[in-house]
């Protein structure tokens, strides 16, 4: 998992004086602004920070889904629900983007990736670490509203490559910004 990849290069990451970490998944397309979701992190000022972006009914139950409060601070979090009741206690809004889900994309505080990589046993950043980071009240919310696309999949990569032949999907592959 992603946590036990980031684990095994933990020497190496001892060795680099920052403050913050920032995590990107291998599996996703994206076109984020990278340097607003650490200004936000910095802002916030809390141990972790999960970009995360409005997503159907459809989707959600693929994805690490999010309940935060006004403040961004997550409140509870989910890694891929199934159950139904589940579900219903994380939508949020009826325009068909109910859900708030994780990105796979996380700033950590130097001190509290560390500290849950050594101390923590799972494997996996949303099966398993996230919850307990989350359970302190120091995980906040970042939301994205721009173009992501899971490719985790051999469907959703086929899915997303024949999209952007037609670029259909909001990726301007020739913005140079």
């Amino acid at each position: 998992g992603t946590a036990d990849c980031v684990r095994k290069n933990l020497s190496h990451l001892k060795e680099i004086p920052s403050e913050y970490f920032l995590i990107l998944s291998g599996d996703q397309l994206y076109n984020m602004d990278l340097e607003k979701l650490i200004e936000f992190a910095e802002k916030q000022d809390t141990d972790l920070t999960i970009a995360t972006i409005p997503v159907s009914r459809e989707e959600a139950p693929r994805l690490g889904l999010i309940r935060k409060n006004d403040n961004d601070i997550i409140e509870e979090f989910a890694e891929k629900p199934k159950d139904p009741a589940i579900l219903d206690r994380f939508a949020t809004e009826s325009d068909g983007k109910e859900y708030l889900a994780s990105m796979g994309i996380y700033v950590f505080k130097r001190k509290a990736l560390f500290s849950i990589l050594e101390n923590e046993t799972g494997h996996d950043f949303g099966k398993d670490l996230i919850p307990t980071i989350q359970k302190k009240g120091e995980a906040s919310a970042f939301i994205y509203n721009g173009y992501w696309e899971d490719i985790g999949t051999i469907a959703s990569y086929y899915t997303a490559n024949l999209s952007l032949t037609r670029n259909a999907l909001g990726l301007n592959l020739y913005d140079e910004q």
